[in-house]
């Protein structure tokens, strides 16, 4: 899946919900890492796959509560 035309389903929640959700499975996020505005959603995936070393779609997965 190309996460960057991925569109955001409308049950996943508020931003805040989506950045609660990736503290919850990726515990060592600080706030610094998680610190991006929502226009800026793309940026923050690249750099916390980069960051976890995971994949773009794990991220957004998690984000909007993917079961796999």
């Amino acid at each position: 899946m190309n996460y960057s035309k991925r569109e955001v389903p409308k049950n996943a929640g508020s931003w805040y919900v989506q950045i609660g959700r990736l503290k919850r499975v990726y515990p060592t996020l600080t706030a610094n890492s998680l610190n991006f505005e929502q226009d800026k959603r793309q940026d923050m995936v690249e750099s916390l796959s980069a960051l976890l070393g995971v994949s773009n779609d794990d991220i957004l997965d998690v984000m909007y509560k993917v079961k796999k």
